[in-house]
């Protein structure tokens, strides 16, 4: 008993992904250093990786429900039953698009809190790595530029030397 109890103490059995779950094989993720088990990767919501002893094993679509973010700060995920739905931010006044609230970070937050918000209520710049979608009538791309720019130009009532 306890000889083989602790030959494969550190065990884990990897199972096969689960109805609405795919394995996905071009996203690289680091597990040294990491215990054994599975991993929400940082950029994505929607994949997680199974790491045994150090090294990656499998990596799958969604597991966690919740809300992330995307590569874009004014895009978001919301991830449910294995299933990850994106949403685009809406336009403010400028033509420009709300930011998500929780943009660069890969924490999940609480139905509650999700939200589209003001550029410079978020109070950071957008270090998402596509910066923001830039939709415009015939075209849709990504730019940090202009994450940058929508940042200092988005007004706020909350500025830090008291103006309006």
């Amino acid at each position: 008993g306890k000889g083989l109890q602790s030959k494969y103490s550190n065990f884990i059995l990897l199972p096969p992904p689960v109805q609405n779950q795919k394995v996905i094989l071009d996203v690289v993720f680091d597990c040294k250093g990491r215990i054994d088990g599975h991993w929400r990767d940082t950029r994505y919501c929607d994949v997680f990786h199974a790491c045994l002893a150090g090294e990656q094993k499998r990596s799958y679509g969604c597991k966690q429900d919740g809300f992330y973010a995307s590569r874009w700060c004014n895009v978001f995920y919301r991830c449910f039953t294995g299933i990850a739905t994106s949403f685009l931010c809406p336009k403010m006044p400028s033509g420009s698009r709300l930011w998500w609230v929780q943009h660069g970070s890969p924490q999940s937050i609480a139905q509650e809190t999700a939200a589209c918000t003001w550029p410079c209520e978020t109070s950071r710049r957008c270090s998402s790595p596509g910066g923001i979608v830039v939709d415009s009538s015939s075209t849709v791309t990504e730019s940090q530029q202009e994450a940058e720019t929508v940042f200092t130009q988005s007004l706020c009532t909350s500025a830090s030397d008291g103006s309006i």
